[in-house]
């Protein structure tokens, strides 16, 4: 079956699924395939199909190694029902579909009930994944080769600002506030082991059924550090949102005031992670990129806005 798909294309995986499902298979297009592409079946209560692209099978042992701990711990995440790695010419994940919509596609901004919610049930989750044993530090599908998550920090920022200052993509001010930010951030984080943390918590991962949390998507891009760092992300990505449908102040309402430098230290870091990636990173087209940079820019000064 294999040699009949020569490109990862949307006509191929339909083509792919009729074969192994047969002709009359239901099958719904669930994204529109920036990343991997994704198809809905209705088939023993709801199928998600996922076919990795080639750039990301160093993160495929990732996933297939979490989701089945995940379901241990009885956590909102999807089951990992089969890996099919013979049939395509990528990888092929069946997961269980959970219910609900990922908070970016709803319409309807959350209320102060809903959010607190919403929060009270991503800490569980995350409290519950941070507790899984873990010894490697920084992304789990190419660790750092240090011995704490403070010395993480600080080699990967050299890095992040090496090329965020040879492709102009901040000024110099704004490059030296990060360095130094960084220096408190590795201050903050010195006595810490690493925890299993998701890192891209976002309203494109984060699903809801009736404004309720009903589960957390994604989880390829699993490290070693710590588990605030994925609340920071979630902050830049309300930054980053045209429609809000949670609001800064809200957000900050769901953590002590004492852990609200340090979200803003995370944020900054993984701002300049982001940045980073921009010139080589295969996801966007070139206007896309310009667009993301602006995004980021913009989410930096009101980074710095509320830091102040």
């Amino acid at each position: 079956m294999k040699s009949k798909f020569a490109l990862n294309n949307r006509e191929n995986q339909l083509a792919y699924l009729r074969v192994k499902f047969g002709d009359d298979v239901k099958a719904t297009p669930c994204n529109n395939g920036v990343v991997n592409g994704m198809w809905s079946l209705e088939k023993s209560g709801g199928i998600i199909v996922r076919f990795y692209p080639t750039f990301f099978q160093n993160k495929l042992a990732v996933e297939t190694w979490i989701l089945p701990e995940l379901k241990k711990i009885e956590a909102k995440t999807p089951e990992l029902l089969e890996l099919d790695t013979e049939g395509f010419i990528t990888p092929v994940l069946f997961l269980s579909r959970l219910p609900g919509v990922a908070i970016s596609e709803t319409k309807q901004k959350l209320t102060f009930n809903e959010s607190q919610s919403l929060f009270f049930n991503l800490k569980a989750l995350l409290k519950k994944v941070a507790a899984i044993n873990i010894e490697a530090v920084g992304y789990l599908h190419d660790p750092f080769k240090v011995s704490n998550i403070s010395q993480y920090v600080e080699s990967s920022m050299d890095n992040y600002l090496a090329i965020i200052r040879r492709e102009n993509l901040l000024s110099s001010r704004e490059i030296n506030i990060l360095q130094n930010d960084s220096f408190a951030l590795q201050a903050l984080l010195i006595n810490r082991p690493p925890q299993l943390t998701y890192p891209d918590l976002s309203l494109g991962n984060i699903l809801v059924h009736d404004a309720h949390f009903s589960g957390l998507i994604d989880w390829e891009f699993l490290m070693g550090f710590e588990p605030l760092f994925a609340f920071s992300n979630l902050l830049l990505n309300l930054f980053f949102e045209e429609e809000k449908h949670l609001n800064v102040e809200c957000f900050f309402q769901n953590f002590p005031k004492a852990q609200w430098p340090e979200i803003i230290l995370l944020s900054k870091f993984r701002l300049a992670e982001l940045l980073s990636y921009l010139p080589t990173t295969k996801l966007y087209e070139d206007s896309i990129k310009q667009k993301q940079l602006c995004r980021y820019r913009r989410a930096f000064n009101s980074l710095l806005n509320i830091s102040c």
